[in-house]
């Protein structure tokens, strides 16, 4: 979390929110939204808070990721903000059932 970058103390959810907003990211983009090959490089992307959004993803989760990763820790979502926001609403996809097995029929 940025405050984390800035040497301030963990004080609680805010920086449990940003780290759940990166492991969002992660989960559905297969990438960090900050890296750097230098801790110097990492801090400034992570101080800069940009980042990119994948052509791919909803703008449901952007919106969601987006405000679990501001850089105000005051202004961040709260879990309560996150369990009801649109894209937490949502229905997962149904995942579609296999067509074959390595178990079903041997070859």
């Amino acid at each position: 979390a940025p405050e984390v970058f800035e040497g301030k103390k963990y004080t609680g959810p805010e920086i449990d929110i940003w780290s759940l907003g990166v492991v969002l990211y992660v989960l559905v983009c297969g990438a960090l939204p900050f890296d750097g090959s230098t801790l110097h490089t990492l801090r400034d992307r992570v101080l800069s808070g940009r980042f990119r959004i994948p052509y791919f993803m909803s703008s449901d989760c952007e919106s969601l990721i987006r405000k679990m990763l501001v850089l105000d820790p005051s202004k961040r979502y709260s879990v309560e903000h996150i369990k009801r926001h649109r894209w937490m609403m949502e229905e997962a996809p149904r995942l579609l059932p296999s067509t074959s097995s390595s178990t079903d029929e041997p070859n």
